[in-house]
């Protein structure tokens, strides 16, 4: 019976955490820490490697992601129209983690998603960055430290509340 009762209480805190999007500031990445190295192809062959470093003076919103993810399907149109919306005052990336390379550059394209975004087809950030499920938001700022994050889809006032952070003096 214990037992029983053990799972049901983890499984609540488990399905809590997912429908609540997670906190601002939690695990991986962590606030205040180095941003971990970013260097991969873009999921669409032909294009300029994503590199993080490269960045540095502008602050940045990654975004790992994956088609086979609802959240981050959902969530995808929010950021497509925030970076048209910003003009460079803060860069969006995206990160398609263990995903199919073609199905991922149809839906990108299919939504005219024009910011980078990297393959990562083994996961290869999952550690550095502490990836437990996807979407995964990380706000690195100018200097290349992380300002904030948040695990699950971001909803248009949370992304507003990221960008705004984004873009406050250091």
């Amino acid at each position: 019976m214990a037992l029983v009762a053990a799972t049901v209480i983890a499984g609540a805190g488990l399905l809590s955490l997912l429908l609540t999007g997670g906190h601002k500031g939690e695990r991986g990445a962590k606030v205040g820490a180095p941003a971990p190295a970013i260097d991969l192809p873009d999921v669409r062959p032909g294009r300029a490697r994503v590199v993080l470093a490269e960045r540095l003076g502008t602050p940045v919103l990654v975004n790992f992601w994956a088609t086979w993810c609802t959240p981050c399907r959902q969530e995808m149109p929010l950021l497509s129209a925030a970076d048209k919306r910003l003009g460079g005052k803060v860069a969006i990336l995206g990160v398609d983690v263990k995903d199919n390379r073609a199905e991922a550059v149809r839906f990108l394209a299919e939504r005219g998603i024009a910011y980078p975004s990297a393959y990562d087809p083994e996961a290869s950030l999952r550690r550095s960055f502490e990836l437990v499920g996807l979407p995964v938001t990380v706000l690195v700022g100018r200097d290349g430290r992380v300002v904030d994050r948040v695990t699950g889809a971001v909803t248009r006032s949370g992304l507003d509340g990221l960008l705004a952070r984004g873009q406050a003096p250091e």
